[in-house]
């Protein structure tokens, strides 16, 4: 049977990173993936993303690999936040705030392959790919795990599930977890656009509903289109110059001309928050603890959040058997907590306001926020993530 200090499972983003934070304190770690191992990819147009925050993209400086991400990402230097059919309109940028950026646009199988390639750098860290968790116990102060599909059987100090929403972890403890369906969908694709929107996001609030543009490469744009599952599904029906059409549409002209659109998909938005954060010397983190609406693209630089607290939190410590004690786990729970509650009140309460108040009232809230630079710098530090 193999030992480690640390046993992770789910070599998503969030997993590999956590992988590569622990790896830091030359401790044995063993990552347990169900899938494949990522590989490089060069196509952009068809490449699903994500934004990350000021404060990950200085997490991800902090562990060395900033510097190979960053020839893939896109700077976001500005949100220009507007409503349909109403005079309403803000900006927050990077100078709000004196920073050179907001944040930065990336590719998950970017990120995925350059966090993977730096792992296997590490001879004290073991990813096992394609290995599906059979069974978890927990005896003598160790968690011991058998996969399926695999003669893999190995024991460890803390285990750390970063597995996303559907949790083997959770399920086979029995843990439950509560869950808000808004009753909303997103349709996500990559668009080619006439215009380069050079560095600026749009957040566009429409009549029902929310449509937002990251800045991507050339004049790619990923556009997220939010609104009923009634209306989402409607939309699923046209054909793709109709649907092409009635983005054009919602999305105005003042930020050019869709050109193209991509491979289209359609999920289900809904909030999913843990009952338990943690169990004997169990962590749970990423999606499995707060999935939460994608309106303020949050949730993954909260979680990063959560990792470098954990990080902290056991270099500040005896790392040698940090968690060996539940205080230990317990006092790291209870700093990531108020950062959590922030983060998904405001999610919460914009993901209902935007379908539930008229768009007029929503013009007259963001032009009052356009002429309060207080409030305006405020939130602009929250979305970078330094005003927590």
């Amino acid at each position: 049977m193999e030992a480690y200090r640390f046993g992770i499972i789910g070599g998503g983003l969030v997993g590999l990173t956590t992988a590569l934070a622990l790896s830091q304190l030359s401790l044995p770690i063993a990552v347990i993936e169900a899938f494949a191992l990522p590989s490089a990819r060069k196509d952009k147009a068809s490449m699903g993303t994500i934004a990350l925050s000021y404060a990950s993209i200085a997490f991800y400086k902090k562990l060395g690999i900033w510097d190979a991400l960053e020839s893939h990402a896109i700077p976001i230097q500005s949100v220009h936040v507007t409503v349909q059919s109403a005079l309403g309109s803000t900006r927050l940028q990077d100078q709000t705030v004196g920073a050179p950026y907001l944040g930065y646009v990336v590719g998950i199988d970017d990120l995925k392959h350059i966090l993977y390639t730096a792992l296997t750098k590490k001879t004290h860290c073991d990813i096992y790919p394609n290995v599906r968790l059979d069974n978890i116990s927990y005896t003598n102060n160790l968690w011991h795990i058998q996969c399926k599909n695999s003669s893999l059987d190995l024991s460890t100090q803390l285990l750390i599930s970063a597995e996303g929403t559907q949790s083997c972890v959770r399920d086979k403890l029995r843990m439950t977890e509560a869950r808000t369906n808004y009753a909303h969908k997103a349709l996500i694709s990559n668009v080619k656009l006439s215009d380069n929107l050079q560095g600026v996001a749009i957040e566009r609030f429409l009549k029902k509903g929310a449509m937002a543009l990251l800045p991507w490469h050339d004049n790619l744009a990923v556009m997220i289109l939010s609104g009923s599952e009634y209306d989402i599904d409607e939309l699923k029906k046209l054909s793709a110059p109709e649907l092409l059409a009635y983005c054009q549409t919602q999305l105005g002209y003042q930020n050019g001309i869709i050109q193209e659109m991509g491979q289209h998909i359609c999920v289900p938005l809904h909030m999913q928050l843990a009952e338990q954060h943690f169990y004997k010397q169990l962590v749970f983190l990423g999606n499995c603890v707060h999935s939460i609406h994608p309106i303020a693209a949050q949730g993954f630089n909260l979680s990063i959040r959560d990792i470098q607290r954990l990080q902290t939190s056991i270099c500040s410590s005896d790392s040698t058997c940090w968690g060996s004690s539940l205080d230990d786990i317990a006092k790291y729970v209870e700093a990531t907590q108020q950062d959590q509650k922030n983060i998904i009140l405001a999610t919460d309460t914009i993901a209902k306001a935007v379908h539930a108040i008229p768009a007029p009232f929503k013009a007259f809230g963001i032009n009052i926020f356009e002429h309060i630079p207080f409030i305006k710098k405020q939130m602009a530090m929250y979305s970078m993530g330094l005003g927590v």
